[in-house]
């Protein structure tokens, strides 16, 4: 019978391994945009022109001609606009810049009267017992605070960091 192969590069991690699932290293297709887009900026400079090969229709002399850190701007927003739209990828963009280069995250706003910090937190997680570990771990600021009780009670306009990547406000409007 006759066949038809399809052969093409490995994307890689830093240390040579091939990306994938099972080792944690992926970057999903279904993930949001704001991670997406983070994903790719995080990828070290040595990558860059093996992902600008395999996930952008973008042209290879960029890498002759920019700089890294504008060729990753361009291979984030291409990717990102690719499987979420021009919209998000736009959206994904600014929110970086914002949180990570300006220091002045973009504050999700949340309506909630009077829950506590872990039903807050558990919105953010994999579960309530994940949102109570997060907490108890130090990994949730309120105001600016670390905040080590689960069960704290939360006010409108308190502005809420889980981990490095996600900032709620708290608003009492519903």
């Amino acid at each position: 019978k006759e066949k038809s192969v399809l052969t093409m590069k490995l994307l890689t991690d830093p240390s040579g391994e091939k990306m994938g699932k099972s080792l944690g290293n992926v970057i999903n297709i279904n993930s949001a945009p704001e991670n997406m887009y983070g994903q790719l900026m995080a990828l070290p400079d040595n990558l860059l022109e093996l992902t600008l090969e395999l996930l952008t229709d973008l042209p290879m002399n960029l890498v002759k001609n920019l700089g890294p850190l504008e060729l990753k701007k361009k291979i984030a927003f291409d990717v990102v606009e690719q499987l979420h739209g021009d919209t998000k990828a736009e959206e994904a963009q600014k929110n970086f810049k914002a949180t990570f280069q300006e220091k002045k995250p973009i504050f999700k706003t949340v309506n909630v009267s009077s829950l506590t910090l872990v039903d807050i937190v558990s919105e953010y997680s994999e579960s309530k017992s994940d949102a109570k570990r997060k907490i108890i771990q130090g990994s949730v600021d309120v105001n600016g605070i670390t905040e080590t009780n689960p069960f704290a009670g939360t006010q409108s306009g308190a502005e809420i960091k889980i981990g490095k990547k996600t900032f709620i406000k708290i608003s009492d409007k519903e």
